[in-house]
Parts: C-alpha cells; sequence; structure tokens
C-alpha cells in the first residue's frame, strides 16, 4: 500500500494490509466529498485494470460509467446527510474502456463525536450474473413474441385444474373467445363431449408420466361451431421439480378434416357405384331365370299342362338367391333386423366345425382351438356362422395347394392403452375369434380396399365381392371391431372382437312345425296389394278367416262386433297415415286381448324407431315364405290360449 497522496499518511498495520490484499472482492477507502481513493485492495485494481498508483490518483466518479452518476452522486448526499449505508447495481469503466457490472455497497466512517469524512465501499464483480439475468430477460421476451405471435394457437395451462393462465391471439381466434374470457375457462369446458373420455385419458398419462403427447380433438367455439385441432401437450419443468403447469400448442385442422371428408364422401360414392353395378348385375341374373321360367310355367298352364317342376325349382332357387343377396346387404350396411341372443362362441364355432370340414376339403387342415370357460357375446347366431363360414371359404381360397387353417377363440381384456390407436375400438372385456391362414397374403393395396362391397381379389366370376363387407357389417352392428394383420406369401390373420356379455342364455323354445292349420279370424292389413293378395292366399289355404285392409284406416273402420272375433292383426310397420304399432294400439284400445305380429321389409333402424323390435313384441321379417309364416300364425294363437 502506498501513502495518500499530498502528505496525508495512511499507517496500516501490515496484517490488515495482507487481510485486503487477500479479499477476493475490492475494497476501497475513499474521500468523502472529493470522492479520491485513498487505500486501495489488490482485487480492486484487477477488477479496474489499473495499478494501486494509479488509481490512488483517480476519483470514484472517473471509473464509472457516466450514466450511472445520475444515481450515485443523489445516492451518497443521502448517506452523507443521515450516515447510513447504501447499497446497488452499477457499471465501472475500466482502464482499457471495457465495463463490467459490480455490486457496490458503500458505508460512512467516522470518528466519535465528529462528523465523517471518509468511506468504506465493497465492490464485487456480478458481471456474469448480469449477463445470465439479461439473458433470460432476452428468452422471455422472444418467447413471449413467439408465444403472441406464433400462427398456432398456444397456452399455458395449470395441470391440477385445466385452467388457461396464458394464452395467445391465435388461440383466441380458433376457439372465438376474447382473451380475457378464455382465462376464465378450463380446456375441460371446450372438449368436444365425444372427445372427452379420449382426452381424459391422454391428460392423466402425461401427469403420471410427464411425457408430452398429441391427437386431434374437437373443440367447441363459443358460438357453438365445432373446430378441429390438432393438440400437443407438453410438461413445463422448473428447477428439477415436478412439473404443475403444461403448455399447450394447437393447430385448427378443420379446413383439412373438410377435405378429408369431401375425399371419404366420394369414396362412398364410388364404392355406392360400384356397389350399384354388382347388384344390378346379380340382380339381372336373378330376374332372368324368374321371368323366363314363370313364362314357362305360364304358358304350359295356358295349354293345358301341369307346371314343369324345375321351372318352379329354378324359380324359388332364385329367390332364395335374391334373398340371401339382399341380407348379405343389408349386414355390409348394418341395416339387417338381427335377433341377437347370449351364446357362447365356441358353441357357434363348433357347430361350424363339421361343415367346414367338407366345405374346405382334404388339402386343408384345420385346426380349432376353443377357450375354456363359458364365455358368452350378445350377437345373432346365424350371423356369426355367416362370419366364420365367410372368413373360412376366403382362406380357403387363399391356399389354392392347400395349407393350414386355425380358428382360435379367446377372452380378451383392451385397457385404454391395448385398444388400437387412431380406431374405433373401445376398452372393455371382448371375446375374440381369430381366423388365421397360411396364405398368399394381402397387398397393402388390397388391405386398403379389403371391407368395401365387390371389391374382390379373385378372378373374375369367382365371388361377388360382399363377403368381407358382409363380416364388417356384422360385427360393427354387433358392437365389436376386428383387426387384420398380413404380409404377402405369408398368410392373413383376421381377429374379430365380439363385446362379452354376463347375460344367461335362454331356453330355446320350439315353434310349431306343423303347416299351421287353424279356423281363426284374422285381421291381415297391408298396403303393397301384391304382398297383401298372396299373404290372404297363403292364410286362407290354411283353413284360418281372413278380413283384409289395404291401409289403417279401413282397419279402423271395422265393425266393433267383427273386431271381437278377430284372434290375430298380421300389420306392416311402415304404411301411409299411420304405421302398424299405432295401428295395433287403437285397435287394443277396442280389443285388448288382440294378439300382434308386426310384418316388414324395411331395414332395422327403420322399424326399430317405432318401437316393433322392443322386447315382448312379435315380427316377421319379409320376405318369408308360406309354411314359415303359417307356423309363426299358429304358434302365436296357441300361445295365446
Amino acid at each position: 500500500m502506498e501513502a495518500q497522496p499530498g502528505g496525508a499518511a495512511h499507517e496500516l498495520d501490515d496484517r490488515y494490509r495482507a487481510m485486503l490484499d487477500e479479499a477476493a472482492i475490492g475494497i476501497a477507502h475513499v474521500e468523502t466529498g472529493t470522492g479520491r481513493y485513498l487505500v486501495v485492495n489488490r482485487k480492486l485494481c484487477e477488477m479496474l485494470g489499473y495499478s494501486e498508483s494509479e488509481l490512488l490518483s483517480l476519483r470514484w466518479q472517473q471509473v464509472t460509467e457516466p450514466t450511472e452518476l445520475d444515481q450515485d452522486v443523489p445516492a451518497v448526499r443521502r448517506m452523507e446527510a443521515i450516515g447510513a449505508p447504501y447499497v446497488r447495481d452499477k457499471r465501472y469503466v475500466r482502464k482499457d474502456g471495457s465495463k463490467f457490472w459490480a455490486s457496490l455497497t458503500v458505508s460512512p466512517l467516522a470518528s466519535p463525536g465528529a462528523p465523517f469524512t471518509t468511506q468504506l465501499a465493497v465492490i464485487t464483480d456480478i458481471t456474469a450474473q448480469k449477463l445470465a439475468e439479461e439473458a433470460l430477460r432476452e428468452g422471455e421476451r422472444r418467447f413471449r413474441a413467439l408465444f403472441e405471435q406464433a400462427a398456432v394457437g398456444m397456452a399455458e395451462v395449470d395441470s391440477q385444474s385445466g385452467h388457461w393462465m396464458r394464452v395467445n391471439d391465435a388461440l383466441c381466434e380458433i376457439l372465438g373467445y376474447p382473451r380475457e374470457e378464455l382465462l376464465t375457462k378450463s380446456w375441460r369446458e371446450l372438449t368436444h363431449p365425444d372427445d372427452m373420455r379420449e382426452d381424459e385419458a391422454s391428460y392423466r398419462r402425461m401427469l403420471e408420466d410427464h411425457a408430452a403427447y398429441a391427437r386431434e380433438k374437437r373443440y367447441l367455439r363459443k358460438d357453438g361451431a365445432t373446430v378441429w385441432v390438432e393438440l400437443s401437450v407438453s410438461p413445463l419443468w422448473a428447477a428439477g421439480e415436478p412439473p404443475t403447469r403444461h403448455v399447450s400448442v394447437v393447430k385448427d385442422v378443420t379446413a383439412r378434416k373438410r377435405a378429408e371428408e369431401g375425399l371419404r364422401q366420394a369414396q362412398k360414392l364410388e364404392s355406392i357405384g360400384r356397389l350399384a353395378g354388382g347388384v344390378a348385375h346379380d340382380f339381372n341374373n336373378l330376374l332372368t331365370v324368374i321371368l323366363s321360367c314363370s313364362d314357362a310355367v305360364k304358358d304350359g298352364v295356358e295349354r293345358g299342362r301341369l307346371p314343369d317342376v324345375e321351372d318352379v325349382e329354378q324359380i324359388r332357387a332364385a329367390g332364395e338367391r335374391a334373398r340371401d343377396l339382399t341380407r348379405q346387404l343389408l349386414a355390409f350396411a348394418r341395416k339387417q333386423v338381427i335377433a341377437p341372443v347370449p351364446l357362447e362362441l365356441d358353441a357357434v364355432v363348433r357347430g361350424c366345425e363339421r361343415m367346414l370340414g367338407r366345405l374346405l376339403g382334404e388339402d386343408v387342415v384345420l385346426t380349432v382351438t376353443l377357450a375354456s370357460g363359458p364365455w358368452r357375446v350378445l350377437a345373432d347366431p346365424g350371423q356369426l356362422e355367416q362370419i366364420v363360414l365367410n372368413l373360412a371359404v376366403n382362406a380357403r381360397d387363399a391356399m389354392p395347394r392347400g395349407g393350414a387353417l386355425e380358428l382360435a377363440t379367446d377372452p380378451v381384456t383392451l385397457d385404454e392403452r391395448s385398444a388400437a390407436t387412431g380406431s374405433d375400438e373401445r376398452p372393455g372385456e371382448y371375446v375374440r375369434l381369430t381366423v388365421r391362414d397360411a396364405g398368399t397374403g394381402l397387398s397393402e393395396e388390397a388391405r386398403r380396399h379389403l371391407f368395401e362391397p365387390f371389391f374382390t381379389t379373385k378372378p373374375v366370376g369367382q365371388g361377388t365381392g360382399l363377403g368381407l363387407a358382409t363380416v364388417y357389417g356384422i360385427v360393427k352392428q354387433s358392437g365389436g371391431h376386428l383387426r387384420v394383420e398380413s404380409t404377402v406369401g405369408r398368410g392373413t390373420t383376421f381377429e374379430i372382437f365380439l363385446p362379452r356379455t354376463l347375460a344367461t342364455p335362454a331356453v330355446a323354445s320350439t315353434l310349431t312345425q306343423a303347416q299351421g292349420r287353424g279356423h281363426e279370424a284374422l285381421l291381415l292389413v297391408e298396403d303393397d296389394p301384391q304382398v297383401r293378395n298372396l299373404t290372404v292366399r297363403l292364410l286362407r289355404a290354411g283353413g284360418y278367416e281372413v278380413h283384409v285392409a289395404a291401409h289403417p284406416q279401413r282397419a279402423l273402420d271395422l265393425p266393433l262386433d267383427e273386431l271381437r272375433r278377430v284372434r290375430l292383426l298380421i300389420t306392416d310397420v311402415v304404411m301411409p297415415g299411420l304405421d302398424g304399432r299405432a295401428l295395433a294400439e287403437a285397435l287394443r284400445r277396442q280389443h285388448p286381448s288382440l294378439q300382434v305380429l308386426y310384418v316388414s321389409g324395411y331395414t332395422h333402424d327403420v322399424i326399430a324407431e317405432r318401437g316393433v323390435l322392443d322386447s315382448g313384441t312379435q315380427f316377421l321379417a319379409k320376405p318369408f315364405t308360406g309354411s314359415t309364416l303359417l307356423a309363426r300364425v299358429r304358434a302365436l294363437l296357441d300361445a295365446g290360449e
């Protein structure tokens, strides 16, 4: 240490001088008023880039960044006035002109009973801290700019409550809310109800695993419109603590969804065109047989000959093929009237096994592995048999030189993780039917069109292209879903998932199998003249007394004494003016014991909305045969006695 310039000696004990020079912070003894340095330590010299002698020739004002003086001078005056230290951050200028940030603490030094004439300044270099703070502020400014100016919606969300804590203009525009109102809501309030279950599941996984997720979903705008978005949700980490907030990035994809829907509609129209062409082809063939054979029968009768049995059989066979084709179409469209009952899938497969042995041929090795246990599903037995047979026939055709075919059943539980992503699968308890072949397999192009009507990989004339479309329709109508895995040259596996039921199978009831002859009075209400005339002929041939009405109002106009003689009403479901259900209710008000048999050729949804398929009602689907009609009528009359 050197003496103070001007001759004023400041003797320091060697011990304190060593302590000053070893200090890791800058220390200075400063003259009050002039601001001249009286004593400085080595660290302060290093910080400012001056030698000790150079620094002792300077005042603190000369090494202070000029813009800082406006704050320094008033602070020094307040310290001199009240005798209390002050602390502030400020910038200093080194000898080479560079600048740095320092934390300054200035304390007045005074002798007892005398005003202070010197100060003690403690200076700590905080440049690194200031740079870090500035970088943080710059990052925050950039984040705010990115957040506010982003072309996609962005929100900071409280992870526990789900409330939006910060939102940008783009999100407000997407959802149609002003910022102030949107900040009062949570994402749950604006999520489309149909998307809530899957959204909640993804959200819970994020909270548990602290992992980001992305999905498509729908929000409800303030104006009530639905908007499709691509949502990306990421947890926000802070200082290693578990995240309590997350950031959501929301991209409006409504326009894309509408375009995709337009494409799907175009594809549907293409499928409908293919369907119409296929149906027209098949029905034209059937009608050719029916019309030609009918003309032959008519011509023979007119010439006094008995109808040729072969012509009659051809007409019946064509009618049965037309009936089966219609059922396939309705199953494909999920419109078929079905009679679901609790049944064991194993029993259905066992029932098909013997038939499959004859159908598949000797060069196909069939293996059947069934689940152990009463695993039941709620389905139509005939439809399940159709699924097994259609898939087995397809498998056989995929193995022209023979091979292995495996049928298996087993119980399966699908949770939210195992349900296939992006599909319509639902978690729950299922019974699975697996059909696996070692055939030629399917190309990617074939898999894309696999369930379309009249799409087939078989040569022309070998297959209608309705088999897998029918399987798909039946599975969907039964509340299930299916998966397909296939590799060209390595075979195909179909997995059918049908919802499990705990219901107990009902004891099967047997309809009267006699010809259904009787003598009771019946009332037939049918608006189609051909069906009406044919049904009257069938019933009267069975010995019944038949009262006929071409439309519901004529049935309501029947005299009461005539109506009370009627035991059974046979009525079409869909008719002009009044449907069959309303007619039956009106007639039963006059004749409470009247029994009712509903008949219709309409699809499942049309007649279901009229309550005709409710439990306890009797329904007969068109087309039906005379023996089926008479047996059903006889069984109902006998049950009502």
